[in-house]
């Protein structure tokens, strides 16, 4: 994973729910780098009528850079996994779970992907034993 295509602003499309997402709409991350080339993660949703955002900092947990720790909190050494497991071509969409699959993003660089492409994301992630 190029981590300079892979900055800047990501829309969420669809998610196992997680408890830390409950109640939101309107969800994206944004990622940047940061002064010692971790990745800066700024995640926003809104709840009813207000914006909240979470700041992280993402760090490669190997050379291929799809295998990310995210930490979010004070707490060094604890966070986490970030796996990118699908990328576009163009990096137009992104899929992000964990080591047992029970996360799972599917993002996109607009904030409604066509409906085709996500179809066809799906399939595959169900094909290889995703639960969705």
């Amino acid at each position: 994973m190029d981590v300079d295509k892979y900055l800047g602003v990501w829309y969420k499309q669809s998610s196992i729910p997680t408890p830390f997402e409950k109640g939101c709409t309107k969800t994206k991350a944004t990622y940047s780098l940061n002064d010692d080339d971790s990745i800066r993660v700024n995640n926003t949703c809104t709840r009813d009528t207000t914006v909240s955002s979470t700041i992280g900092k993402a760090v490669a947990e190997d050379d291929t850079n799809a295998k990310l720790r995210v930490q979010f909190g004070p707490t060094p050494g604890s966070g986490g996994e970030y796996w990118i497991v699908r990328l576009g071509k163009k990096y137009e969409y992104a899929v992000v779970s964990n080591s047992d699959y029970s996360y799972l993003w599917i993002l996109a660089r607009v904030p409604k992907m066509d409906e085709d492409l996500y179809k066809k994301i799906v399939n595959d992630l169900k094909c290889d034993g995703f639960p969705v």
